[in-house]
């Protein structure tokens, strides 16, 4: 990842700032500075990008199509092949973080617990959403449909049928709208201190197209 986030905390220099961006360019990476809280800046924001998909096929979206539709935004992979490639262990304890320091707003989908019951922990165990044959390839896998089902009878949530209209860009937008709303709290919080450097750690850490001009 060529993003670098230096977390500058209240007692941290500004010689010591300045230092750390310097080493920062010498390793060829693109550094920002930011504030401490979970998940930094960059991981802090992109949260609820995958909350956003769980949310949609609690309620009758199907896996692929959501990835699908990120990558047509221009995203180099989807949020459930993401959450493949970093496995299931590192999505879950992230996960727990999220839910103790903002619960007001975290989606509580049962079907990535579900599924590591079962030993489906992403691309290391060569099934997760999808299964995956040779190198790192992905495809479509019908199982997952009965964790989905369960998933779905646990939360209580229904498949909504008006949801299965719409196109891809309005299945990006209802993604990546939780996310421009995380950065604006990230923004406030001043956890960031410009918005260009949330551009920047969405572009270099996520990999968010940069033709789309700006988070």
């Amino acid at each position: 990842m060529p993003l670098l986030e230096i977390v500058r905390t209240p007692r941290a220099s500004l010689q010591a700032v300045v230092t750390m961006l310097d080493v920062g360019k010498k390793i060829k990476k693109t550094p920002i500075v930011v504030g401490n809280c979970t998940g930094f800046a960059v991981n802090r924001m992109f949260f609820p990008y995958t909350q956003a998909a769980l949310l949609l096929v609690d309620h009758g979206m199907d896996v692929d199509k959501i990835d699908q539709a990120c990558i047509e935004f221009g995203m180099p992979i989807g949020p459930f092949r993401m959450t493949d490639l970093v496995g299931f262990d590192v999505a879950l304890a992230t996960g727990m973080q999220y839910l103790e320091n903002f619960p007001e707003r975290v989606y509580k989908s049962m079907l990535i617990p579900l599924m590591t019951e079962d030993k489906r922990t992403g691309e290391a165990s060569q099934k997760g959403f999808y299964k995956y044959e040779g190198k790192r390839k992905a495809s479509p896998d019908p199982e997952i449909t009965s964790y989905v089902e369960e998933s779905r009878r646990i939360s209580g949530a229904t498949p909504d049928p008006e949801l299965l209209k719409i196109d891809n860009s309005a299945i990006a937008e209802m993604v990546f709208f939780p996310v421009i709303n995380e950065a604006c709290r990230v923004l406030g919080e001043g956890i960031a201190f410009k918005a260009s450097d949330l551009d920047i750690a969405s572009i270099f850490g996520m990999g968010f197209p940069p033709y789309r001009n700006q988070l």
